[in-house]
């Protein structure tokens, strides 16, 4: 073989090195070519439910962060998923917009996400000098049954240092659990039942000065997402905002109010029955009157009886709708200074003579 020939065969072999190429699965034309293999790692597992979707997210320029991850990913509850991270500046991190519903991580450039329970969740890659890409997460439950969960209201603004703020939800199958995503700032009770006949239930959340408005020089709203759980995998959430307000310069980042409370602390009234309740605790003698509401005012209604303390009112229970057996509402007392309690009010019809 003369020389030429030789310097032929050599930059042929060259070019045709899998050092020198790297070829494998992902981008719009399923097909991706780079002197870099970080550049080209695929999905190590790509078992998401429904079609097959292009990588919408992945660009191979120099400079630019992308992921082998399609723009939008379902998967089933429990189930994990891998992709591939490049570009940008190493190294990168992952956050998840809703961890109860997914988490993502990073290990590398390998992107897992997993699936923790239906519902949707914005996932979020970052490299060290702040780029990203965004992914949007939905996840879902095989073989679920009964209906959806609903929450109401699905979104509250309320001051800082509020009590027994009340959400009632409904649907799914129990039973539930609720979560906060900053128990310190917003923590949450437990799931009670409100009518069973329907298949309603309430929990209620207490807002606090948030960690984050107490050290920011300028704070700003502050959100937090409260998620009701049910046996399914079914989620259904909650966003309370609490506005900005001044920093605390006391010890206690909240004041000492006392808390708002009603005797009786429930009420199982006949059709058109009145009786009275008294706010026992959290009313300043001669200050406002409180303010009461109902889930469902056209179960029960309140009137004032009196405008000295303890603050003493009455709830008359409606007749009941055609062909319901009993009826529920709940019951929720505010004092002027944000305080809350909340007691379930129960119609059963007139006993039959």
């Amino acid at each position: 073989m003369n020389a030429k020939m030789a310097g032929i065969l050599f930059r042929a072999g060259f070019l045709l090195s899998p050092l020198a190429l790297v070829a494998c699965g992902g981008g719009d034309s399923n097909e991706c070519f780079s002197p870099d293999p970080a550049r080209c790692t695929v999905a190590a597992n790509t078992s998401t439910t429904g079609s097959a979707n292009n990588n919408t997210n992945t660009n191979t320029n120099a400079g630019t962060l992308f992921t082998t991850a399609p723009t939008a990913i379902t998967l089933n509850a429990g189930s994990g998923v891998s992709y591939g991270i490049g570009g940008g500046t190493p190294p990168y991190t992952a956050n998840s917009g809703n961890t109860n519903v997914g988490k993502a991580s990073v290990s590398g450039t390998t992107l897992s996400l997993n699936s923790i329970a239906a519902g949707t969740s914005p996932i979020v890659v970052v490299d060290s000098v702040g780029k990203t890409v965004n992914i949007a997460l939905t996840v879902v439950a095989q073989g679920q049954e009964g209906k959806t969960l609903s929450v109401a209201p699905g979104a509250i603004t309320v001051g800082n240092c509020t009590t027994n703020v009340p959400f009632i939800f409904s649907g799914g199958t129990g039973p539930y659990t609720v979560f906060s995503s900053d128990n310190f700032s917003v923590p949450v009770s437990s799931p009670l039942a409100l009518d069973p006949a329907v298949n309603s239930s309430y929990f209620t959340a207490t807002v606090k000065y948030s960690r984050e408005a107490l050290i920011q020089l300028a704070p700003n709203p502050v959100s937090s997402t409260l998620t009701i759980l049910d046996s399914q995998s079914r989620t259904a959430t909650v966003i309370v905002t609490t506005p900005t307000l001044p920093i605390p310069t006391g010890p206690e980042a909240c004041p000492s109010n006392p808390l708002l409370r009603i005797f009786p602390e429930s009420g199982n009234f006949r059709e058109s029955e009145i009786r009275s309740f008294e706010v026992v605790e959290g009313l300043t003698p001669g200050g406002p009157l409180a303010v009461i509401s109902f889930s469902d005012p056209s179960v029960a209604k309140s009137f004032p009886v009196s405008l000295v303390s303890p603050f003493t009112f009455k709830v008359q229970a409606e007749p009941l709708r055609p062909g319901a057996v009993s009826a529920t509402t709940l019951m929720t007392v505010e004092g002027a200074n944000g305080q809350r309690s909340s007691i379930v009010i129960t119609v059963l019809p007139q006993p039959k003579p």
